[in-house]
């Protein structure tokens, strides 16, 4: 069956206390290559780098040794079943497949709008046209995301890789809760069913926000599918050891509906408190999400 939970991460005091005891593990977190004139270019915000310890190294082309470097970083689960990424700048697209080749990536969910107003959030990364390294079959709409199989053309080695496009999560914000559940639990269906090859790649604009709030999401739907406790503190602690500012901001991207498919759980499942009686909480939340998160609080919490 399955189980919503409504679990809030720590506030005020505890909130800074989970930031300060992070910041407090420098020296170990330092963003020495993404810091570099050479790479400054391939960073889409100046202020959003990669850990050295563990960046995503691409291999060494023309012995430049800067180009090994993407702004992206292994997190989650067992530190290598995540990698989380900002979205694709013009002069890193080439960079973006590289990492997706090498690492053996074969899911790919992007969880921000190509624009947001005026603001470009992510450049379009995956080609449409016949012919090119990346060949595209026609997408599918599904639940308020975009499902696309787009093809790695090296022979003999071809790749099929699963692009998830979940555009209406907005930047610093939160999404229809039922809408990302729903997401989120197909997404991790598709992870447990996929042998084990390499990390799921999670994007946003940055990377740190609406990524990391995704994978901490799937990670402890993860755990509570296998029978462990999620401990919501501890995953953010977590990954904010693995990339900056994981799970951004204090309210909204703060509080997590973790939805799971529970075995041999005795827990009710509340699902009337999320769509409401007539499912008109569901559209409100459409308009007003920073609303629902707070209803859904105080009704579960």
């Amino acid at each position: 069956k399955t189980v919503f939970f409504f679990l809030s991460l720590p506030h005020g005091n505890e909130y800074n206390l989970l930031i300060t005891h992070t910041a407090d593990l420098a020296p170990y977190n330092i963003p020495l290559a993404g810091a570099l004139v050479a790479n400054k270019q391939k960073n889409r915000y100046p202020y959003i780098l990669p850990y050295d310890h563990c960046r995503v190294r691409l291999s060494v082309q023309n012995q430049n040794p800067n180009s090994d470097y993407i702004n992206a970083s292994f997190g989650g689960g067992s530190e290598r079943d995540f990698i989380c990424t900002q979205g694709p700048l013009p002069n890193t697209v080439a960079d973006f497949w590289r990492m997706v080749w090498e690492q053996n990536v074969r899911v790919i969910v992007m969880v921000t709008a190509l624009r947001q107003k005026s603001t470009i959030m992510c450049d379009k990364y995956w080609s449409v046209e016949e012919g090119t390294v990346r060949e595209t079959c026609p997408s599918f709409s599904l639940l308020n995301f975009v499902l696309t199989y787009l093809y790695l053309r090296d022979f003999p080695n071809d790749r099929i890789i699963t692009h998830y496009y979940y555009p209406s999560w907005p930047d610093q914000g939160v999404p229809n809760p039922v809408s990302l559940c729903a997401f989120a639990e197909h997404v991790r269906q598709h992870l447990e069913a996929l042998p084990r090859l390499g990390p799921a790649v999670v994007h946003c604009s940055a990377g740190v926000g609406r990524s990391g709030t995704f994978v901490t999401v799937v990670w402890l739907m993860q755990l509570s599918v296998r029978g462990i406790p999620p401990d919501i503190k501890a995953a953010v602690k977590d990954l904010r050891l693995h990339r900056m500012w994981t799970v951004q901001t204090l309210v909204g991207q703060h509080r997590l509906v973790i939805c799971s498919n529970a075995k041999n759980n005795d827990l009710s499942c509340p699902l009337e408190t999320l769509k409401g009686t007539n499912g008109s909480n569901s559209d409100a939340a459409e308009q007003n999400p920073q609303e629902m998160w707070g209803g859904l609080h105080d009704s579960l919490c």
